[in-house]
């Protein structure tokens, strides 16, 4: 339910007092279509409401449970070296993660805090940070060298367009103009994708030449995953060297530090070092 008047819908379809049935009229009479709170469509959990927060709560158990499986031979293991161990939990246990995530949307700031939190905690299980360490979120993404938890998303709805534009469905893009808060977020998606490879190739803005972007799309989309890829990959990269910079700096004034005097705030300006 969308738009004015939708929340005295919800609760007429779906609250308490509800009749659990839809009425439809057809050619042969009236069908009651039964209404549920939820359920399992292709493996993917879909809510009334529309929102991905049951979901991502699922997704995370079956997450969790994959890396179980191999904690000790695979993720744990520190005769595999972390970048490898960092692959293979890319393939094994992020895919069940992520399955579907192409078409979620988070209604809210809780939602959006959930992924977050459900994918760095995966991280820290993979590096081996212990729950008592004291690590930023930024620290744990250099460790394991992965992309964020929104650039996850970012790339699975890069690469969803893909299928979208190739189905030749021309239902489809009635679909899309009508979901506004999916297509915003596909729209900041190529516009953070066109910042991250401006300097290192010839896309222009996509705000004004959104055709070169869909001739890529429907004429070459191996070309268009891979720069789907080289674009997260650069954002890994500019985030682990902004942690080198300042980790530097941090490290250069704590030499400095001893090195600088304090000066008496009641001395007069002549008593002060020229």
């Amino acid at each position: 339910m969308r738009g004015p008047g939708s929340r005295r819908h919800k609760v007429n379809l779906f609250g308490p007092n509800a009749p659990s049935t839809l009425p439809v009229v057809c050619e042969r009479g009236v069908r009651h279509i039964s209404l549920v709170q939820r359920y399992k469509h292709l493996g993917a959990l879909v809510h009334h409401t529309g929102g991905s927060q049951v979901e991502i709560n699922q997704r995370a158990a079956t997450a969790h449970q994959a890396l179980n499986q191999h904690k000790k031979v695979i993720y744990q293991n520190r005769q595999i070296p972390l970048g490898k161990r960092a692959e293979l939990f890319n393939m094994l246990v992020l895919s069940k993660l992520l399955y579907g995530a192409d078409s979620w949307v988070a209604t809210n700031s809780k939602t959006e805090r959930k992924f977050h939190t459900t994918v760095i905690n995966l991280y820290k299980r993979l590096a081996g940070v212990q729950r008592d360490d004291h690590c930023s979120d930024t620290e744990v993404l250099v460790m394991v060298g992965l992309p964020s938890p929104e650039e996850h998303l970012r790339r699975a709805r890069l690469r969803y367009i893909v299928t979208l534009v190739h189905t030749e469905l021309p239902d489809i893009w009635a679909l899309l103009a009508h979901d506004i808060f999916w297509r915003g977020m596909l729209e900041e998606d190529m516009l953070w994708m066109w910042k991250q490879l401006k300097g290192a190739s010839e896309l222009k803005d996509p705000r004004q030449h959104y055709e070169q972007w869909l001739a890529i799309i429907e004429h070459s989309p191996g070309f268009w995953k891979r720069l789907v890829k080289r674009a997260c990959h650069h954002s890994v990269l500019q985030r682990q060297r902004e942690h080198q910079v300042c980790d530097l700096h941090h490290r250069v004034l704590g030499r400095l530090r001893p090195l600088i005097h304090t000066q008496d705030p009641d001395a007069d300006d002549e008593d002060l070092p020229q």
